[in-house]
């Protein structure tokens, strides 16, 4: 995909000029329904804003809209007068793929009367393609994946560290997952392309003390170990870490009811506290980034761009040192934050 750059208006109070870029800046949300990806952009969202990164990564419209209302159920469902967590409602999906749209924006250092505005899609996928209705999306799930910087594979860490094998089949649906990916032309494809994977631990509160047991099980569980050691073996890069999506809440044991289905007990020992789950999005930014300034870095080297840069019939160049801005200014923060992931190697 080629880079274009388009200009979208002039503020005239300020007198600065807006360009977006037409960037492939897309990440894939992968896991069962009820794992908790929509509460982990909610919460990723509301800690990127608390490190003071508005100016730089915003969501947008209905987008914004949607993770406020969250934002605010989720705090709302740990009230002190409250004994037991009763789960939370979620965003009003329809049966098809739902996307969150954000934004990366930045100035030049040497032209602070042009912004740029770099897209960024957070896409999900229906639960019901995790059922039988798997077998019909493949092909396109492996095309959204080809068109994504990095997939997220969520996890029920609950089911991970205390439960067996069909408990965390049932939470996880780990073979329809790994079928999507689990062909190795595939996966030398999406290295190819620049994909990254990251595992992604949710609901860990628990598991504060645990964290490298969580890593070594799993890499180690059966479901997705050979996943893991595929992907590995081509050279894809493979990361994993933890969210505390919520932190005023424990997991406390899996129980039975009705019809012999499995439910998660959970405990408030809190308030709404999200901790690490800055980490998944900072990481995925962080690559996408880098990936868009080479892309950028190259065409800005060729003899007739450069000519259309000088003579201001191009922003090109303009928009790399923007974006060399932002991720300055997203590594500072990383730098400082407490975040934790593993870079994960082939055994």
């Amino acid at each position: 995909m080629s880079i274009n750059i388009k200009q979208t208006g002039t503020n005239p109070n300020t007198g600065v000029t807006s360009y977006c870029c037409n960037t492939d800046m897309q990440f894939l949300l992968v896991g069962a329904r009820g794992v908790g990806k929509t509460s982990l952009v909610a919460s990723m969202t509301c800690q990127i804003l608390d490190m003071g990164l508005a100016g730089y990564f915003h969501a947008l419209g209905d987008t914004a809209d949607d993770l406020t209302v969250l934002l605010d159920r989720m705090s709302g469902s740990l009230k002190a007068s409250l004994k037991n967590f009763d789960g939370i409602k979620g965003i009003a999906k329809s049966a098809d793929i739902h996307t969150f749209n954000f934004e990366l924006s930045g100035q030049s250092p040497k032209d602070a009367q042009k912004r740029f505005y770099f897209p960024v899609q957070i896409v999900d996928l229906p639960g019901l393609w995790y059922t039988d209705e798997a077998v019909k999306r493949k092909a396109e799930i492996k095309d959204l994946l080809r068109r994504s910087r990095v997939s997220f594979i969520c996890i029920n860490a609950p089911s991970l560290m205390e439960g067996d094998d069909n408990c965390f089949k049932l939470f996880n649906r780990p073979a329809t997952v790994s079928g999507w990916y689990y062909d190795n032309d595939f996966l030398n494809e999406l290295k190819a392309l620049g994909h990254k994977v990251m595992f992604v631990l949710s609901r860990c509160e628990k598991y504060r003390n645990q964290r490298e047991l969580m890593r070594e099980k799993l890499q180690n569980c059966t479901a997705y170990k050979g996943l893991i050691n595929a992907m590995l073996k081509v050279g894809l890069p493979v990361e994993l870490t933890y969210v505390h999506t919520l932190g005023g809440v424990e997991f406390e044991r899996f129980e039975l009811v009705k019809d012999k289905q499995l439910r998660e007990k959970y405990k408030i020992t809190g308030t709404y506290e999200p901790e690490n789950c800055d980490t998944p999005l900072m990481r995925a930014l962080a690559h996408a980034n880098n990936c868009i300034r080479e892309k950028l870095k190259s065409e800005n080297a060729r003899f007739w761009q450069k000519v259309k840069n000088v003579f201001g019939a191009s922003q090109l160049d303009r928009a790399q040192e923007a974006l060399d801005n932002i991720i300055t200014e997203l590594s500072k923060e990383a730098e400082l934050s407490d975040y934790k992931y593993w870079d994960l190697k082939q055994k």
